[in-house]
């Protein structure tokens, strides 16, 4: 009888196991990790807030310590690519450059 239960646990666990582990990797990193980007139009930008208006409407991002500004200027109306991370549910610019054409 004790052997019954010890090959049920074995077969439970070989069994949740790899469902765990596939569940797991089938969602991806979390959303801290992943990194997103757009493309849009400067509405306003400061040194600690960048507005983007963009196809899907108007996204506000902030800059953080980390954060790469791939020119010194932006001008209201230039085109630009933005990678950001979502932290704390706001949007932290990793990385923005001027689109060129």
């Amino acid at each position: 009888m004790r052997h019954f239960f010890l090959i049920l646990l074995m077969a439970t666990a070989l069994i949740v196991q790899p469902a765990c582990i596939w569940k797991r990797w089938s969602k991806g990193p979390p959303s801290e990790e992943r990194q997103y980007d757009i493309y849009g139009t400067v509405e306003s930008i400061s040194s600690d807030l960048l507005i983007v208006d963009t196809k899907e409407g108007r996204h506000k991002f902030m800059f953080g310590p980390a954060s790469v500004k791939g020119s010194t200027t932006y001008e209201q109306g230039q085109i630009v690519h933005v990678l950001y991370k979502k932290l704390d549910g706001e949007n932290i610019v990793t990385l923005v450059v001027k689109k060129v054409n």
